[in-house]
C-alpha cells in the first residue's frame, strides 16, 4: 500500500503518476471504511480525493499553505499527514477527529 508510506505531505511528491491514482483510491477506500465504521462526511470527502493529492504532489506543504472551507472536505489530508490509521485501522478510528481539529498535530 502506497497510503502506508505517506507520512508527511513531501511523501507525495516523489509519486508517479500511477502511484498517486493508486493513492487516490485507497484515500477513496479509507474513507469508505471509516465511515461505514463509526459514521462521517462521504461526498465531500470523496469528491476532493484527488485534488487533495494532487495540490500535495504540486505544492509544497507545509511552506505553501492550504486551508479547506469545511472540515467536511479534510479527511484525505488526514490521511497524507500521518493520520491514515483512523482511516484504516477500526480500533483507531476515534484517535483522530471527523473534523479538522487543532488539537491533532500534522505538518
Amino acid at each position: 500500500m502506497i497510503l502506508e508510506k505517506v507520512k508527511i505531505p513531501k511523501d507525495v511528491k516523489g509519486l508517479t503518476l500511477g502511484e498517486l491514482k493508486i493513492l487516490a483510491i485507497e484515500i477513496r477506500q479509507g474513507v469508505l471504511n471509516r465511515v461505514s465504521n463509526i459514521g462521517g462526511h462521504v461526498g465531500s470527502n470523496l469528491g476532493i480525493t484527488e485534488l487533495t493529492v494532487a495540490l500535495n504532489h504540486v505544492f509544497s506543504l507545509p511552506e505553501d499553505k492550504l486551508v479547506y472551507d469545511v472540515s467536511h472536505q479534510y479527511y484525505p489530508q488526514k490521511m497524507l499527514t500521518g493520520r491514515a490509521y483512523g482511516f484504516t485501522e477500526p480500533e483507531r478510528m476515534l484517535e483522530v477527529s471527523g473534523y479538522s481539529s487543532p488539537s491533532e498535530s500534522s505538518e
